[in-house]
């Protein structure tokens, strides 16, 4: 794999993470297939900010033929397309296999081939729908926590003034 991108530390099996949970059944019968990745990798984007998405690496399969995988960036998130000698399944136990730090890395299926491979090589894996629900829960957390320090922010002192409240409602 190309040692000019950053280490990843989030591989998620694409089409099994998408299919499975993030794009709607009505979705996906209204959409073409290219239509529903990039939905899905704008919904995942959306996940992350810029810089924790350099860290995530999308694999997904692909008919193209050729001797090399094909990769692209898409908002900073990695994508990789198998090549038709090696499945996306293939591909992500490859990159399992070959990384530097599995301890340091997280893999997103519902595959338990892969998991499998994960968890002997140290890494962690959990299931896509365990990880969107984990990432939807995050995300209102942080929500509910920017929330409150606005709320906290827009404490009054203990003494309330009266008149600015009837003046802003134009009392």
């Amino acid at each position: 794999m190309n040692s000019n991108f950053p280490i990843i530390t989030i591989l998620v099996d694409g089409y099994n993470l998408m299919l499975g949970s993030v794009v709607s059944p009505d979705a996906k019968a209204k959409r073409s297939l290219h239509d529903s990745r990039h939905y899905f990798l704008r919904w995942l984007e959306s996940k992350f900010d810029p810089q924790q998405r350099s860290s995530v690496c999308v694999v997904f399969d692909t008919s193209r033929s050729s001797h090399q995988d094909q990769q692209s960036m898409f908002h900073g998130i990695r994508i990789i397309y198998s090549t038709s000698h090696l499945s996306a399944d293939e591909c992500i136990q490859q990159l399992i296999k070959e990384h530097t730090s599995p301890q340091k890395l997280t893999v997103v299926s519902s595959d338990h081939q892969i998991q499998r491979t994960a968890k002997a090589r140290g890494a962690t894996a959990i299931d896509s729908e365990l990880w969107i629900e984990s990432l939807n829960s995050q995300r209102q957390r942080t929500t509910r926590q920017d929330d409150s320090i606005a709320m906290e922010n827009e404490k009054p002192d203990g003494k309330i003034d009266a008149r600015k409240w009837l003046d802003e409602f134009g009392f």
